[in-house]
């Protein structure tokens, strides 16, 4: 009965002493990320790699249109979806003209 006591508590120790091997979590930012895709090339010269910044290729623009009544009351709400915007710079021109054009 003894035995049976010190093999429950050595299972016990032992499932405390792996349950907590916790692996820290390392974070990159967009740019080191970038960075490290776009090092990344193919050695085999039958394959080609290529890695391309989906944000950049498959840009897309949400314009937000509010409109309102004479006593500042919102009566409708509006989000336009504009694709292939290469820039946020782009994205705000775009908004500026439609602004213009209202």
């Amino acid at each position: 009965m003894k035995n049976v006591f010190f093999a429950l508590a050595f299972m016990l120790v032992g499932t405390f002493a792996f349950a907590n091997n916790a692996k820290e979590v390392t974070t990159v930012n967009y740019d080191e990320a970038v960075e490290l895709i776009n090092s990344l090339t193919s050695t085999d010269s039958s394959n080609s790699l290529k890695i391309e910044n989906n944000l950049e290729v498959f840009g897309t623009c949400y314009i937000k249109l509010g409109f309102y009544d004479s006593e500042g009351n919102k009566v409708y709400e509006a989000t336009l979806q504009i694709e292939g915007v290469s820039s946020a710079e782009e994205c705000d021109a775009i908004g500026d003209h439609i602004e213009s054009q209202l």
